[in-house]
């Protein structure tokens, strides 16, 4: 889940700038050997422009959304191991019983055939990865949930504290001597 988001998040920001790379495929992404996500070959990515929500959709939207369908598969080959067939591609969850059935709804919208019932964006996409990752997360009990109370810091030993307090009265009383000598 983490590298399709990292995937969709990066496919995000290229079609922020306006760049539909119209040739996404699992040969063209690479994962850093710090798990970092990157898409490679961007030469026949185009330069188009982004409608504004009021805006009907255009060809640009179309092309926006073939690089959704190309995410899609590149999500259901990361869960199955293997390329959707064409057609209706099965549920990834069938195809390997250790993928969340979660995720089966997220790889349908993405691979569907007709490109306005696919994701508006490649940033919704991601959004509902991370949705599901967070509930698979707290499900699982690897994580605590997200908070937005700030994180307080882990209060000292109070012996660590007394320890520094003795050495600094020691040190007092070892200069006040040798200045009264």
């Amino acid at each position: 889940i983490d590298f399709a988001t990292q995937l969709a998040d990066a496919l995000a920001d290229a079609h922020a700038e306006g760049l539909a790379h119209r040739n996404l495929k699992s040969s063209t992404v690479t994962v850093t050997p710090k798990d970092k996500v990157k898409i490679l070959d961007y030469g026949l990515a185009t330069r188009l422009k982004r409608c504004g929500a009021s805006t009907p959709a255009s060809s640009d939207d179309t092309d926006f959304r073939a690089d959704i369908l190309a995410l899609g598969s590149i999500l259901f080959e990361l869960l199955s191991g293997k390329q959707p067939p064409p057609g209706s591609p099965p549920s990834p969850s069938t195809m390997n019983a250790a993928v969340p059935r979660e995720l089966d709804p997220i790889a349908a919208k993405a691979l569907s055939k007709g490109a306005d019932n696919r994701y508006e964006s490649a940033a919704t996409f991601a959004a509902e990865l991370r949705s599901v990752a967070a509930i698979l997360d707290v499900r699982s009990g690897d994580k605590d949930p997200p908070t937005l109370a700030p994180l307080r810091p882990h209060p000292r030993p109070v012996g660590l504290w007394l320890a520094a307090a003795l050495i600094l009265a020691a040190i007092a009383g070892l200069v006040w001597f040798a200045t009264r000598a």
